[in-house]
Formats: C-alpha cells, sequence, structure tokens
C-alpha cells in the first residue's frame, strides 16, 4: 500500500535525479552517485543520513555514505543478508520507497 507521501517522495527523487543527469558538467560515476545520496538526503522527510547501494557479483557495496554510522549499517546487512538495503534491491516495493524506522533508537 502507498500513501500520498511516498509518491512525493519518489517524484522528488526522479526530479532530481533528472536535474542531475541534465548537468553537462557530471560525467564521474561516483560524482553522480554521491550527488543523488546528498538529494536524497535534502529530500526526504526526516532524514539525516544515507548512502546508495550498488550490487556487483552478489555482493552489496555501499557508495558515498554520510557518516562512518552509515557506513558500518550498510556492511552489516551486506554481512548478514538482511536489511532495509537488501530489501529494497532483493524486493522493491512497487511504490519504490523502503521506509526504515530509526534505527538508532531500537535496543
Amino acid at each position: 500500500m502507498t500513501t500520498g507521501r511516498d509518491d512525493e517522495v519518489v517524484v522528488a527523487l526522479r526530479t532530481a535525479a533528472r536535474a542531475l543527469a541534465r548537468r553537462p558538467g557530471i560525467r564521474d560515476l561516483e560524482e553522480t552517485l554521491r550527488q543523488i545520496v546528498a538529494s536524497a538526503v535534502a529530500t526526504v522527510p526526516g532524514a539525516d543520513a544515507g548512502s546508495i547501494s550498488l550490487t556487483a557479483e552478489a555482493r552489496v557495496e555501499t557508495r558515498h555514505p554520510t557518516s562512518e554510522a552509515i557506513r558500518a549499517l550498510d556492511e552489516t546487512q551486506s554481512a548478514l543478508g538482511e536489511g532495509p538495503c537488501i530489501s529494497a534491491i532483493e524486493d522493491p516495493p512497487a511504490s519504490g520507497v523502503v521506509v526504515a524506522q530509526d534505527l538508532a533508537r531500537r535496543r
């Protein structure tokens, strides 16, 4: 089930991605990925950190985490083979949005 809020986030991220793709100076993949992460953190309501995950040879790679804590969380998800990033890659929801609750508060 999607919400209007999910649709707004997807539209905002698609708009940001299109704007990045139109910039003539962005040719480098890593710079584009870095800017996508920055745009996502700035666009997604309540987000204060982020990263982007890519798959290569059945392994999930984290690119451009905004903090070492995010890098550690992503590496743990990759090692365990589960978590919100893994879910988004293996079984993406129709809405395009995977919500990870505030993991810092879970104990």
